[in-house]
């Protein structure tokens, strides 16, 4: 196996890393001139120390990508292959004055020379190849967002019930209005219904129903047993400042994660480039996230004005797209396997 280039990657990358933080690398390599000409598939292999639950500091997870994947991928604008090509170990490669001389005189070693040339690769792939698609980063955003708003979304909606069933129930004094509760159906008209998780719905033998979060309630139940339902499913959910607390640690993580690919989108299409690892105000935000001391309103408010920023900076963007690219990606891949394979 013809290596490449090995580069530290995840939190040690992106400089988000804790004590208890395991070791992620990435090795990018080019595979043999007779698997090329066997049409050997072209896959990515993922080495663990750890196979059996959460990693430790002790553990490293090390993944083997073949060339040809990572320069596809970094065109379609995979993040793990934008990340790999911008990352730090490239530039110091490339800079490194000392190795340059050696491989212009010929006088590097077989893998030095590897590096350097796949390091002048990744440059041309940066200023060449790169696009203004970052579908992906913006995909993982998205979900992340959708993942943990859904839960508030919830408890909007069973509050919304709640508040309505109560007001029907209670006098404002908080005594029973009824000496029989009425049933659902009377007040079928002031039921709330106004987004995806409450509905009015009819089965096939014309039984009505009301739908809160998905627990349906027969419109001829009486309301107090509709009331203690709901409030059991409330429970469940908690308030926004139980929902907050419910999270934990892998929480906190994947939020913070969602946060750090929302920056590096902006940040490509504003610079055109990525810096890891991430330092400052960036570095300072995303490390309170992981400890959870960011609201999950303040994330989602981030998420939600990062969104809007990357479209109008995709409509902006002067970034060529994948279709005009792939044949120059194709090209400099062409080269590099015509001159290196072995």
């Amino acid at each position: 196996m013809n290596i490449l280039y090995k580069s530290i990657f995840g939190s040690r990358l992106y400089g988000t890393h804790l004590p208890d933080s395991d070791t992620d690398h990435k090795i990018v390599y080019l595979p043999s001139k007779r698997d090329l000409f066997l049409g050997k598939p072209l896959k990515n292999s993922v080495y663990q120390t750890n196979t059996q639950g959460k990693n430790t500091k002790v553990d490293e997870d090390v993944e083997h990508i073949p060339l040809h994947k990572l320069v596809v991928d970094f065109v379609k604008g995979q993040t793990y292959a934008i990340e790999l090509v911008f990352s730090p170990g490239i530039d110091e490669l490339y800079n490194d004055d000392d190795l340059r001389t050696r491989v212009c005189q010929s006088t590097n070693s077989p893998s030095e020379g590897s590096f350097f040339i796949f390091a002048c690769l990744c440059m041309d792939l940066r200023t060449k190849c790169l696009t203004r698609d970052v579908t992906a980063l913006v995909g993982y955003l998205k979900g992340q967002a959708k993942r943990y708003s859904s839960k508030g979304d919830k408890v909007n909606a069973l509050e919304e019930v709640l508040e309505t069933l109560s007001k029907i129930y209670y006098t404002e004094n908080g005594d029973v209005a009824w000496s029989l509760s009425p049933k659902l159906s009377e007040f079928k008209d002031k039921l709330p219904t106004n987004n995806k998780y409450l509905s009015l719905e009819t089965d096939a033998d014309s039984n009505e129903y009301y739908n809160v979060c998905g627990s349906l309630h027969q419109m001829s139940v009486k309301i107090d047993e509709v009331l203690e339902r709901v409030r059991t499913q409330y429970n469940r959910y908690g308030n926004r400042a139980q929902l907050a607390a419910s999270l934990d640690g892998q929480d906190f993580k994947a939020i913070m994660h969602s946060v750090r690919v929302g920056m590096e989108a902006e940040e490509l299409l504003t610079t055109g480039k990525l810096s890891f690892p991430f330092t400052g105000v960036r570095l300072d935000y995303l490390m309170r996230i992981r400890k959870g001391e960011v609201s999950l309103d303040e994330t989602s408010e981030w998420t939600e004005n990062t969104l809007q920023r990357i479209r109008n900076l995709e409509e902006q963007s002067t970034l060529p797209t994948q279709k005009q690219v792939m044949p120059i990606a194709e090209d400099l891949l062409y080269d590099f396997v015509l001159n290196h394979a072995a």
